[in-house]
């Protein structure tokens, strides 16, 4: 059908005036081609800069180079009141006390130390009470359409048995519990430019 590729041709070239910049008609095909494609996630490096990404239902275009993230982790040896902030817009808090996260898990001293650090291949998580059934966790970030970017700035909770007991931000394993318990306490997680999407 040519009348939708026409006003996608038509949206793209206005698009293309707001960012102040051209392209030629190769590339410009080239993008159309990419948003009609059953893939879900593809990249197209533009010209003066500018890259096209497509994740899932999501077009849209970057200039810049791409963000870094640093092979970082942090290890709460034992459970004591703790703040966190890896950059300005994130904030990870160990407490006894109350949270107003969305996101928030229980931690007990058996758990120390626990490390907080991104994703690694092979890493996996337990998704029912038994431990009986997991998932690695690259096949949950595809089954969430999570993008590309996005996962290698994920952080996961690792206990001191080296179970990932949380996906930060978005799930928990199994079995999660909340009993009362001397030494009992509270980790958070909050972003301020991305929603929490939270998968029990």
């Amino acid at each position: 059908m040519k009348e939708p590729v026409e006003m996608q041709r038509l949206l793209l070239q206005q698009v293309l005036v707001q960012m102040d910049t051209t392209i030629s008609i190769v590339q410009m095909e080239q993008i159309l081609e990419k948003v009609g494609s059953d893939k879900a996630q593809l990249t197209l490096d533009l010209s003066n800069g500018w890259k096209f990404k497509k994740r899932y239902e999501e077009c849209s275009f970057e200039k810049g180079r791409p963000k870094v993230v640093p092979n970082i982790e942090y290890v709460l040896s034992k459970p004591e009141d703790t703040l966190i902030r890896p950059n300005e817009d994130e904030q990870i808090l160990l407490t006894t006390g109350k949270t107003s996260s969305d996101f928030a898990i229980p931690v007990y001293p058996s758990d120390f130390p626990l490390t907080i650090r991104h994703a690694k291949p092979g890493d996996k998580i337990a998704l029912n009470a038994e431990e009986t059934k997991h998932q690695k966790l690259s096949r949950w970030f595809i089954n969430s359409k999570i993008p590309f970017e996005e996962r290698k700035e994920i952080w996961v909770l690792e206990d001191a048995a080296k179970k990932i007991r949380a996906i930060l931000g978005y799930r928990y394993a199994e079995p999660l519990f909340f009993e009362e318990e001397t030494g009992k306490m509270i980790l958070s997680y909050e972003n301020k430019t991305r929603c929490t999407h939270v998968k029990k």
